[in-house]
């Protein structure tokens, strides 16, 4: 008790000030809050109850009754004009906090008391004052403060309400008559941390006329704030059935009302607006009910019916003219009824809630927006312009704004509500391209009525508009005028929002009315000049006549200025948030300058090492020097200006910053500085330090990669790095508006420096691998974070900067994994490749159309493919190969067209062409249907004929594909024959225009397909047979004829290729005798038994190039001819031995080759000689005749170790001659 009543006395003590007397009643809410009961009893004490040794605190509810009157009345009296600016805003602050205090303490008693099961009598002499309670209280319910605005609201709950209904959780429901949790509020938890139990109460107002009775005769006022009061209930209650028979509402409307709005304080005073309201000039006053921050659907006033229409036509110009006047051109300012008009135009948007995507009224707003914006720039706009200067003249407007204050108070009223609808996230900006607003706004800046110009200052910072002449000399005008100094902070708002501007709209030469606001007692103002500045030096096109020795004159001094600026500033503190900014400004205009003389540089200026030595020589990088102390900044912003200032001078020259940055041991002070703050909500910030510190260290380590390495291993820098980029991913999946932007450029730097990073991996690769020192950035590298990020970036609702970045990233990583990073590859999880093969198709197929881009996006998807299998059939599960083979089928039909009409772009469709059909690999064919890659192959295939760089790709394609085809039935070869592949390449390869190295490689995809063109296109092949025949006679007649152009190299070449496929096939009986020269062999179902030797020219042709009688063939093609002897022999025909014995010149020619032939050839031969004898005893002689095994002894004695299978053939035909 003594506790308590020295607290009242020190509430009650007014020469200690607001604030210490904020705190005093502060300290009785805790009390209260910490025990409620025995406090109840003290403050209720008479000096007939309390104890004799205890102090009582007499009529508490009067005591809290007097303080309130004494604090409201502080709060609205008006200051007097010579008051300190200061002085007044803590005495304000005081006020406030008072007030808040008090309200507090009541809403705690009446808590308290409700949750006893009888009222305190305390708590029932507050109620017993409640009107007067009410009447103090009612008129702060739209303070400006939103804290004193809560309290008061929360106090006048309690008052009018049971608190168990005030303070009702809104998750919970409650039906008429049921018990009802009390729920504390969340202020009483957080700021006196002593929360009271929960308990359970009835409601006890229930009676119907209870609205009535507490809104009758306490005007517009009264009702308003009860309005708030109810709907801040529906806020807590939902649509409770206790609100509804609070309000009166009868219950059959709640079914459909409540269906639409939710609200049953909402209902009710829309029916009380609907009742009321007959002209727009009752608007202000019946509405004022209505304009509430938290309507139920969004649309707040707007969704009332004929609220809209009422307000237009009450807005609108032609409602300013005297009756009898309509039609006509305004000629006076509107009336005190129609300025009451707008200030409620303007009410009303400041209390429409924030703009909610899921909000049910959102479409009715916008479009009620829309229409009020429309009027505003069509017709509100024009008549007040021609009412201020009917001539376009600002010294008019001027004029008239000092003769008429109406025209004042309009101009005023069109910048608040221009100002509002520009606040609107929802609504178009579209409607702010007006010609009228540039010289309204100009004329109104520079003008000296009271709030106008800082009004216009705000309304022109949020214009759409280009630069423009009239706004800038308005801009220079405004802070060449002598009504502010620099050492005022009367004006510091409008000065900034000017420098701001001036930075956009005026022209270079304003830099001369920007500098005397550098040096601005306001520190914020002096950031925005050197903003300015910075902006109006550097951001602005080079004339052709200005000379470059004065541009670099002007910059040096620029440069000298911030240097100055830089060694006169104290690095400023946690608490001093402008003068950090202050810095950072200047931090940033000295990086332009040095920047501007790196690309001066390239220019062969040399000016970049100028500037780096001017910066070095100022200290500010030694030890103590300023950039130290901005690098342990708590400010993030300041600490990135000073990594970007040290990376534009290693960028001017890192021979000569590098060094200096080592002595001065800034390296481990910029890695503290990156590190990343714990919140998810500094990701940005994180973000941003971290990829400028590692821009920083890339371009150390570009010339000197041990940098990275002492980095990686001396300090935590890798794991920084890693939580930005974490952090990062985490948060590209909900940045929305301008921090999305944000994020993206911050993901190119990021994944630029990870290229670059990995650049200098790759470089470090040895035969035997990566050194050991470079572990702990391969470890880095192969962590998910990298492939998280790499996903994030790559995802389609990204811009194309980031998505090339990644492109290239993670081309460069896949590379790394192929080369060699396996063993650090751990960690690359099987979903994140997946899911990298998922973003990476659907990048690869959106930039089909950017050469450039798709260029990086095929090498990107080539690597991924090759180094992860699970990557490729991730992509072609999810319909990569569908949509991949719909482009390259657009993409051949665009190579033809471009073909035939003969137009440049063709060389580019076809390289288009040749890189989607690399894309289709060996690992992506597992998971491709045949249906896509028949489509491929027929697409291509008109393309093909025309190219023979396609046809050869496309050749390479279907090696790859035949290769690939495994056992199952039907083959992919059965596939080509059935699509008329086939027959289409035997076609082909019969051209005499195709070149040779088409040629091999097309008879090598043939060679693949010959088993399915034994089993099912006998016909096809012998037909073909016949025309190759002819080729290879054609070849091996020597120089001339239709191969004459050819050199020997490659008609050899030609040569083995069709020989290698003509003794692949598995001959039958009429392609054995069509080879083996026997007649009728084409055109009769079975070969005829061959008996002379003119019947025998096929096998002469075989022998001749086995054995050339004139000159010599390469063994390849000698090697080649046996093996289709072979092949002959071989075939299984009834006469295949027999053309072999009745040729007199077969078996002498196969043992001179064994005698004295080729050692590769000797076991093709002996494999000949044993077919033919193997089961033929009319053999034997004739072998034996021409001592066959004589010779084949011979061979193997001259063969080598590696000759294994020649002894194995000679005994098998040692044992069939013997």
């Amino acid at each position: 008790s003594k506790e308590a009543s020295k607290l009242c006395d020190l509430v009650s003590n007014g020469r200690l000030g607001w604030a210490p007397r904020a705190l005093a009643m502060g300290q009785l809410a805790t009390l209260v809050a910490s025990d409620a009961a025995r406090m109840l009893a003290i403050l209720s004490a008479t000096p007939e109850t309390s104890e004799e040794d205890s102090a009582y605190v007499p009529r508490f509810e009067l005591f809290l009754m007097d303080h309130l009157r004494e604090v409201t009345a502080a709060l609205t009296a008006t200051p007097g004009r010579g008051d300190d600016e200061r002085a007044l805003v803590e005495q304000q602050r005081g006020q406030e906090d008072l007030l808040s205090r008090i309200c507090h303490t009541i809403a705690l008693i009446l808590m308290a008391s409700s949750a006893a099961e009888t009222h305190h009598r305390l708590a029932q002499q507050i109620y017993g004052h409640r009107d007067a309670f009410l009447n103090r209280l009612l008129g702060f319910v739209f303070y400006k403060s939103s804290r004193v605005r809560s309290a008061v609201l929360q106090c006048i709950s309690c008052l009018v309400f049971d608190p168990a209904l005030t303070f009702l959780g809104a998750s919970q429901s409650c039906a008429a008559g049921s018990r009802i949790a009390l729920r504390v509020p969340t202020w009483a938890a957080q700021a006196y941390r002593l929360p009271l139990p929960l308990h359970t109460t009835r409601a006890k107002y229930e009676a119907n006329d209870f609205w009535e009775v507490l809104a009758s005769g306490r005007g517009a006022r009264r009702a308003a704030a009860l309005c708030q009061v109810f709907h801040r209930l529906h806020a807590r209650l939902g649509s409770a059935p206790p609100l509804a028979k609070l309000l009166g509402l009868p219950e059959e409307d709640n079914a459909e009302q409540l269906g639409r709005y939710g609200s049953p304080a909402w209902i009710w005073a829309e029916r009380q607006f609907s009742a009321v309201v007959r002209s727009p000039l009752q608007l202000p006053s019946a509405a004022e009910s209505l304009l509430l921050p938290t309507a139920p659907h969004g649309a707040g006033l707007l969704s009332c019916s004929g609220y809209v229409q009422l307000l237009l036509s009450g807005l609108a110009p032609a409602a300013w003219s005297p009756p009898g006047t309509e039609g006509r051109p305004v000629v006076q300012p509107p009336g005190a009824d129609q300025l009451r008009l707008l200030e409620h135009a303007v009410d009303l948007l400041r209390s429409l809630p924030p703009t909610d995507a899921n909000c049910d009224g959102l479409e009715e707003r916008r479009e009620s927006l829309q229409e009020l914006a429309e009027m505003l720039q069509n017709r509100l706009l024009p008549s007040a312009w021609s009412l201020l200067s009917p001539s376009f003249q600002a010294e008019a407007v001027h004029a008239r704004l000092a003769a008429e204050p109406g025209l004042g108070r309009l101009a005023q009223l069109l910048m608040q509500l221009g100002l509002a609808l520009a606040q609107r996230d929802e609504l178009s900006q579209s409607w702010f391209h007006s010609k009228h607003w540039s010289p309204l706004l100009s004329a109104l800046i520079t003008c000296s009525t009271q709030g106008l110009p800082r009004l216009a200052l705000g309304v022109a910072a949020m214009l759409p508009m280009s630069p423009d002449e009239a706004l800038g000399e308005a801009l220079v005008e405004f802070l060449a005028a002598p009504s502010a100094c620099s050492g005022s902070l009367r004006h510091s708002a409008a000065l900034k929002t000017a420098l701001w501007l001036a930075a956009r709209h005026c022209s270079p030469e304003a830099t001369a009315y920007v500098t005397p606001w550098l040096q601005h007692s306001d520190a914020a103002v002096s950031a925005a000049a050197w903003r300015c500045l910075r902006c109006l030096s550097f951001e602005r096109p080079q004339d052709d006549g200005e000379a470059s020795e004065a541009r670099f004159a002007e910059r040096a001094a620029l440069a000298a200025r911030a240097l100055r600026a830089l060694r006169a500033a104290e690095i400023p503190g946690e608490q001093q948030l402008a003068a950090a900014l202050r810095c950072a400004e200047i931090l940033e205009l000295l990086r332009w300058t040095v920047e501007a003389a790196v690309e001066a540089d390239m220019a062969g200026a040399c000016q970049g090492e100028s500037y780096a030595r001017q910066v070095i020589d100022s200290g500010i990088l030694h030890e103590r020097g300023a950039l130290v102390q901005c690098l342990a900044d708590p400010l993030p912003s300041l600490r990135c200006a000073a990594l970007r200032l040290l990376g534009a001078l290693a960028t001017a020259d890192l021979a000569m910053v590098g060094p200096v940055i080592l002595r001065s041991g800034l390296w481990p002070l910029a890695v503290e500085a990156a590190a990343p703050a714990d919140s998810t909500a500094a990701a940005l910030d994180s973000g941003r330090l971290m990829a400028d510190l590692m821009a920083l260290v890339v371009k150390g380590a570009t010339c000197d990669s041990q940098l990275l390495l002492w980095l990686a291993s001396s300090g935590p820098i890798l794991d920084h790095w890693r939580t930005a980029l974490h952090g990062l991913a985490r948060t590209a999946a909900v940045a929305a508006g301008s921090e999305q932007r944000k994020l993206q450029q911050l993901l190119c730097v990021h994944l630029c420096c990870l290229y670059q990073v990995m650049d200098l991996l790759r470089a470090e690769f040895k035969e035997d691998g990566l050194p050991a020192a470079w572990a702990p950035i391969a470890d880095f590298m192969c962590n998910p974070t990298i492939s998280l990020l790499l996903a994030e970036a790559l995802a389609s609702g990204m811009p194309p900067g980031p998505q090339q970045a990644a492109m290239k990233a993670l081309a460069s990583l896949c590379g790394l994994r192929m080369q060699g990073l396996s063993p650090y590859a751990s960690a690359f999880a099987t979903s994140t490749d997946e899911e990298l093969g998922r973003h990476a198709c659907a990048h690869f197929l959106r930039v089909a159309e950017d050469a450039t881009a798709w260029e990086e996006a095929y090498i990107c998807l080539a690597n991924l493919f090759g180094c992860s299998s699970a990557a490729a059939e991730s992509a072609w599960k999810s319909g990569f190969g569908d949509a991949l083979a719909r482009l390259i089928a657009k993409i051949a039909v665009q190579l033809s067209d471009a073909s035939r009409r003969q137009r440049p772009s063709g060389a580019e469709q076809r390289q288009r062409l040749v890189r989607a059909l690399r894309i289709l690999s060996a690992d992506a064919l597992e998971g491709a249907h045949r249906s896509e890659l028949s489509t491929v192959l027929l697409a291509v295939r008109g393309a093909a004929d025309r190219d023979e760089t396609v046809f050869l790709e496309l050749l390479e394609l279907l090696e790859r594909l035949l290769a690939k085809s495994g056992a199952e039935e039907p083959t992919f070869a059965d596939l080509l024959l059935r699509l008329e592949l086939v027959p289409w390449m035997m076609r082909l390869s019969l051209r005499q225009q195709l070149s040779s190295p088409a040629f091999c490689r097309l008879l090598g995809v043939l060679n693949m397909c010959g088993s399915s063109l034994a089993a099912s296109g006998k016909q096809l092949l012998l037909r073909y047979l016949g025309q190759l025949l002819e080729v290879i006679r054609s070849l091996a007649k020597g120089p001339g004829g239709h191969h004459s152009q050819l050199s020997d190299s490659w008609r050899y070449r030609r040569l083995v290729a069709a020989l290698h496929f003509v003794a692949s096939l598995r001959l039958c009986p009429r392609s054995a005798a069509l080879l083996a020269g026997a007649r009728g062999g084409a055109e009769q179902g079975e070969a005829r038994r061959p008996t002379a030797a003119p019947a025998n020219i096929g096998l002469n042709l075989w022998l001749d190039l086995a054995e050339p009688p004139h000159g010599s063939l390469p063994a390849t093609v000698r090697s080649a001819a046996l093996r289709v002897l072979l092949a002959i022999a071989a075939s299984g025909c009834p006469h295949s031995k027999a053309y072999f014995v009745s040729c007199g010149r077969a078996l002498p020619c196969l043992v001179r080759l064994l005698r004295s032939g080729p050692a590769a050839a000797a076991g093709v031969v002996m494999n000949i000689l044993w077919v033919v004898v193997h089961g033929n005893q009319r053999a034997v002689p004739l072998f034996k005749r021409h001592d066959v095994l004589e010779a084949v002894r011979e061979a193997e004695g001259r063969g080598t170790d590696k000759d294994r299978y020649v002894p194995i053939v000679a005994d098998q035909l040692q044992a069939a001659l013997q």
